[in-house]
């Protein structure tokens, strides 16, 4: 398993942070990361946060301690960010590995790297009797990530005594087992070529686009033509698919006794690669 830290700059409990001796805080604080970065092998992300107000946090130096140190780690975009342009769920600085939307999917970019991070529950701590995410939803959420070519982090909260929530256990249990099924398309996909839309997502690998339809409207998902010719299809999730691939639109049909509760996966082959296709938007 791969190893990743979680760091706030931000201390609102020394006394030194954001104020004039803020210089002698960050030297602590580069402390602090040189030692979680030299003793415990190899670490893979550096996950820092951030409260949308003044960085001080002497970026230039420490992103320059960080690469020194672990020099194939991945760094997440939150120690450059403030209130406003510049904020998490958008924002990249030349430095940063991706960016971060919180509590909200992001939009479709192939462009430029991005992760949701969201909370299985309403928060990120855990609480009694809170809210927490059915197996549904948290497929979905995952399915639409990808479909928006982005990445998903899902935060899970420990109860005081270092277990999780029984609840929690079975929602990850439910996605396991989805994944377990289906899991090819998502793992290793990119987003696209049809960007999300009221249908649901897009993912795709190699030859083969797969159609996460999350929501039917009618007896057919209508999608934008495509370049590729489609050679084959099949219905992931179970029954026949039927697909009708015509100059401006390609349309696809799975009987309603076979339309997966939370995720009919339809995968397409194509006589091309389907990385090849431009991303399309769906009407």
């Amino acid at each position: 398993m791969r190893i990743g830290w979680y760091y706030s700059p931000m201390d609102w409990w020394d006394p030194d942070c954001r104020t004039e001796r803020n210089a002698d805080y960050v030297k602590r604080m580069q402390t602090h990361l040189r030692e979680l970065l030299t003793g415990y092998g190899r670490i893979d992300l550096l996950w820092f946060d951030w409260d949308a107000r003044t960085i001080p946090w002497d970026q230039e130096n420490t992103y320059q301690l960080v690469r020194t140190l672990q020099p194939r780690i991945m760094i997440n975009n939150r120690l450059d960010c403030l209130r406003g342009e510049r904020a998490a769920d958008r924002y990249l600085g030349p430095d940063a590995d991706y960016y971060t939307p919180e509590q909200r999917i992001g939009a479709y970019d192939d462009q430029r790297p991005w992760e949701t991070c969201m909370t299985l529950g309403t928060q990120w701590s855990w609480k009694p009797d809170d809210h927490i995410k059915s197996v549904r939803e948290a497929i979905q959420i995952l399915a639409e990530c990808a479909g928006g070519d982005g990445n998903l982090l899902l935060n899970v909260g420990p109860m005081p005594d270092g277990r999780i929530e029984r609840r929690q256990v079975e929602v990850l249990r439910g996605m396991g087992a989805w994944l377990k099924k289906y899991g090819k398309s998502i793992y290793g996909t990119r987003g696209g070529p049809w960007k999300p839309a009221s249908y649901g997502v897009s993912t795709r690998k190699g030859r083969t686009i797969f159609v996460h339809v999350l929501r039917w409207d009618g007896d057919a998902v209508r999608l934008p033509a495509i370049q590729g010719k489609i050679v084959s299809a099949k219905a992931l999730t179970g029954g026949k698919v039927e697909v009708q691939q015509e100059a401006d639109v390609i349309s696809l049909r799975v009987a309603p006794e076979y339309r997966h509760e939370i995720d009919t996966v339809v995968a397409l082959r194509l006589n091309r690669s389907a990385m090849n296709e431009r991303p399309l938007s769906v009407n």
